[in-house]
């Protein structure tokens, strides 16, 4: 199959919504999803297990997932994300310090830590497959440090960022901006932009992150993630916009859809 790397513009949209289910167990385990030719495995975790029923309490939350092909064929890109977090869950980046987008741009890890260390929010790795036409592909691994990027009105947005070595250097810093919705159980949506990786030719495979931040504002301890847990479980629902390569140039626009929700289990303190 011949790929390119012209960029987003020649790029078509495969449109996925992960929505994945697991059993409600003391630890949740891996659930597989497969459409068409693309198999994606998430897992996450919710520490502690318990939690007070009705006021919100420190959390963190583990999250790690992988993207590959049922044929072993270079994968599609993740462009975007969707996640839908339930009411009893929430940040509170009030007082925390603020890291921008272009104090991440154009740095390594550690020039990214340097600039904005007092931001940091969470961490753990990621990995990429480069494949441009008539070449074996390469895997890059790099480390995902979590910046808070501030709260605007309803919205809290956290930054991404990654540095890979390959083709050239380049740091990825992802945006994701989770605003307060009523929408049933749900109480926060977030959307996760993911920039094009090496020219269009790359995909993330795998990712493996901790989201967990303890900090004091006016003398006063505080979590940046917070839960409470009134009837046992926390539920989220997510979605995933893919972008597949390019057949010799052509946009087809194809598309493809799948659906369901996560639950994670809690124990309601008494």
């Amino acid at each position: 199959m011949r790929r390119t790397s012209r960029g987003l513009a020649v790029v078509f949209s495969l449109a996925l919504i992960v929505a994945l289910v697991a059993a409600a167990v003391a630890t949740a385990r891996w659930t597989t999803v497969r459409v068409g030719n693309l198999v994606f495995k998430i897992e996450g975790r919710l520490a502690p297990r318990a939690f007070p029923r009705h006021e919100f309490a420190p959390a963190s939350f583990r999250t790690r997932a992988e993207i590959a092909t049922a044929d072993g064929s270079h994968p599609p890109a993740l462009r975007e994300g969707i996640v839908y977090v339930d009411r009893n869950g929430t940040f509170d980046a009030h007082g925390l310090p603020v890291c921008t987008t272009g104090q991440l741009q154009a740095r390594d890890t550690r020039a990214a830590k340097r600039a904005c260390g007092n931001a940091i929010i969470g961490s753990g790795s990621g990995t990429a497959e480069i494949a441009f036409a008539e070449q074996a592909p390469i895997a890059v691994r790099s480390p995902i440090t979590i910046f808070n990027g501030g709260v605007k009105g309803n919205t809290t947005t956290i930054y991404l960022h990654a540095f890979i070595t390959v083709p050239v250097p380049a740091a990825i810093v992802s945006s994701f901006k989770f605003t307060k919705v009523k929408a049933g159980r749900y109480g926060m949506r977030g959307v996760a932009k993911i920039p094009v990786i090496a020219g269009s030719a790359g995909s993330v495979t795998s990712f493996d992150f901790k989201i967990k931040r303890s900090y004091t504002y006016k003398g006063r301890r505080k979590s940046f993630d917070l839960t409470k847990c009134p009837d046992g479980v926390i539920r989220v629902k997510g979605a995933g916009v893919f972008k597949d390569e390019v057949r010799d140039g052509v946009d087809d626009g194809k598309t493809t859809t799948i659906s369901a929700s996560l639950k994670f289990p809690c124990t309601p303190k008494r």
